[in-house]
């Protein structure tokens, strides 16, 4: 098992959609995000996390956040939310 801390910033792609899709757009494009820079075949995204994108809303998605994630050996990566120290 391998752990990294990432800062992903999706802003740009996310302007780029129409601000009633931006919310799921964020999610599909942090899997993208990751997959490349991970290499990963499968992501799971922690559902805290996944609360904390749709907080504010569909239109107004988080911008850039801090993640761990944690690859397993069978190609999985499983992404949290970095907390605040």
């Amino acid at each position: 098992m391998v752990e990294k801390i990432i800062t992903v910033n999706i802003r740009r792609e996310v302007l780029k959609k129409p601000y009633w899709n931006r919310s799921a757009e964020a999610l599909s494009v942090l899997r993208k995000y990751l997959k490349k820079h991970v290499k990963a075949k499968r992501i799971v995204i922690d559902s805290k996390m996944n609360e904390k994108i749709w907080q504010r809303g569909i239109k107004r998605p988080l911008m850039r956040m801090r993640v761990k994630v944690t690859t397993s050996d069978d190609g999985t990566a499983k992404v949290t939310l970095l907390e605040k120290q």
